[in-house]
């Protein structure tokens, strides 16, 4: 039994423990990402979906630092290393180094402790990449607790790939007041004001030629807004007291976790100060659309909690089951504190679905635990839906990623397909069309 309980785990938690090297190629014609691990193959999103064309990739090899080496007679050794969150310019087009876990259920990218395994997600992490290694300011759009730092942080690494060092600066605009905003910002010289007993650089001059992540511009005021005018349009930064800018060369990156209006206009903006910082914009989805996502994080989180040791026991297979049921409007945060919170219930104990119902029940007197998603089909369903469409020898995968029975499966599939009939984007379902798109489209 114990034999068979180790197998059942270790089907649950297939990750590898040393994940490898991959390169992410952008999709021109808007598809999904081109995924290429070390051994040159190309990795499907879903099983049987691989691209047309295939490009013509040099061979590389994986580093110490889990990058790459690519053979190449001008560097030294005739290697030249591209660490994780680096860009190489392979067969003509940009690629972007990340982490590649291979699983039952298909690829899982991890790149700056974000992990991810929805195809959309990959995309904004390679143009977060990108971003920075061609210099441009991101605005960087979504729900609270997503993980909108990590994307700053994508920004930086593209930008270091580019000049080799790069400086990473962060501030929160929302803590900032009017009266001291330029100081912290810019800077000032000593006896610039009554206290200014000595200089200081500020924010912007900390980054340097690196990134400054501005978090929170969304609460910022309209005269902080009105100040950074100048500075993101000229690139240029005056401190507090002296007369002659210091210029900036580095890059700015906003975050909001406001929404757009009708015409396009994020709430708590000023019209000009956004068109001069969205030089990219990059919107990252909340967990609740991007339910895949559930079980690669959880499973980050795990290792982590077993390397500190709060966590000693094993995990039932059905603990999936109540995290992909719930709303999360908390989103990547929330998930965190639920399993850290569900291990300290567990007391060095195997890991269940029960335990984490308890830890959700915190949730739930707030009432927001297993909040209604925008229709009336919960997560774990609109899952069962999207992958049963798959062909009948893929659905041994959906029962792997779910976490549930053979028999639960079907019957659960049976029972939402006698409900719903088959349609191609209702209640977020994929229909079966969407699946072979991007092999009409091209995926290179």
């Amino acid at each position: 039994m114990g034999a068979v309980l180790n197998e059942v785990y270790r089907k649950m938690n297939d990750y590898d423990s040393n994940p490898s090297p991959c390169l992410v190629f952008l999709n021109p014609s808007g598809g999904i990402p081109l995924i290429v691990d070390e051994d040159g193959d190309y990795m499907a999103w879903e099983r049987g979906l691989k691209p047309q064309a295939p490009l013509s990739i040099p061979p590389f090899r994986r580093s110490r630092d889990g990058g790459i080496l690519v053979e190449d007679r001008s560097a030294p050794h005739g290697r030249r290393p591209y660490p994780p969150g680096s860009v190489w310019m392979c067969a003509g087009r940009p690629a972007v180094v990340c982490h590649l876990f291979k699983t039952e259920t298909g690829p899982v990218i991890e790149l700056a402790g974000f992990r991810t395994a929805t195809p959309a997600v990959v995309d904004v992490m390679a143009w977060a990449v990108l971003s920075g290694y061609f210099g441009v300011d991101v605005l960087v759009m979504g729900p609270s607790g997503t993980g909108k730092e990590s994307l700053a942080r994508m920004v930086w690494m593209g930008r270091k790939s580019r000049l080799g060092s790069a400086a990473f600066a962060a501030i929160n605009m929302a803590a900032l007041t009017p009266s001291l905003a330029c100081s912290e910002l810019f800077g000032h010289i000593r006896g610039a004001f009554t206290g200014a007993t000595q200089s200081s650089i500020g924010a912007f001059r900390s980054a340097a030629d690196g990134v400054l992540f501005l978090d929170e511009v969304g609460e910022t005021s309209s005269d902080i807004q009105a100040a950074l005018l100048r500075t993101l349009e000229q690139r240029q930064v005056r401190p507090v007291g002296q007369v002659c800018p210091v210029p900036f060369e580095g890059i700015v990156v906003g975050a909001t976790n406001r929404e757009r209006n009708s015409d396009g206009q994020i709430d708590g903006l000023r019209r000009d100060f956004q068109e001069r910082l969205s030089g990219s914009i990059l919107t990252i989805p909340g967990l609740r659309e991007r339910p895949r996502d559930i079980r690669p994080i959880g499973n980050a989180v795990f290792t982590t909690l077993r390397r500190t040791g709060l966590c000693t026991g094993r995990l039932n297979p059905d603990v999936w089951v109540p995290l992909m049921d719930y709303g999360w409007p908390g989103n990547v945060r929330e998930l965190k504190h639920v399993l850290r919170r569900a291990a300290l219930r567990s007391l060095g104990g195997p890991l269940d679905g029960q335990i984490v119902l308890q830890a959700l029940a915190v949730n739930s007197r707030r009432g927001d635990a297993f909040a209604p998603s925008k229709t009336d089909l919960s997560v774990m369903d609109r899952e069962i839906l999207r992958l049963g469409r798959l062909r009948p020898a893929d659905r041994g995968y959906a029962r792997r990623q779910l976490g549930i029975s053979k028999s639960t499966f079907y019957r659960k599939l049976r029972q939402l397909e006698t409900k719903r009939p088959l349609s191609s984007g209702r209640d977020g379902i994929v229909g079966r069309d969407v699946l072979t798109r991007p092999l009409a489209c091209g995926m290179v």
